[in-house]
Formats: structure tokens, sequence, C-alpha cells
């Protein structure tokens, strides 16, 4: 994927979505003196494993949870934080 669209949206479950990431990226990151002492890999771990609650699941899911029923496969497990 060379390209990126970003686009607007007025979804509210959408844009409470975005907000938490953000909140809980700036508190992961807060520590950091700088860009580039970021563990990235720590942070995507961070992502993948955090709950969230979908309109097509009952109750909360992981990211890396909703993609293994999505391909119907076992994908790698991540380390707890």
């Amino acid at each position: 994927m060379d390209e990126m669209v970003i686009g607007k949206t007025t979804n509210k479950s959408m844009l409470g979505y975005i907000n938490q990431i953000v909140y809980l990226l700036d508190y992961w990151v807060y520590d950091n003196r700088d860009y580039e002492s970021i563990n990235l890999d720590d942070l995507e771990n961070k992502m993948m494993s955090h709950l969230s609650s979908s309109k097509n699941t009952s109750g909360f899911i992981t990211p890396i949870n909703f993609w293994e029923k999505k391909l119907d496969c076992k994908l790698v497990s991540f380390d707890k934080w």
C-alpha cells in the first residue's frame, strides 16, 4: 500500500474510538524524552491488546481477536505488557 486516504467522519462511535486511541497513545508515550525513544513494537502490541467494543460482537474484543475471528486463524500472540 503506497498511499493513504484521510477522510472526515460524523460517526460518533468512530470519533469516540479515535479519541480513545489518542488518549491511550498520549498516556503510553508520556514518559519518553523524545520520539526516538518510543518503542514502536511495544506500542503496537499494546494497541493490539487494547479492549474495545463493537456493534458486531457482544461485549468487548481486542483487535487481535477480531482479526483472528475474521480470518479464521491464530495470529502471533503478543507478550503481555
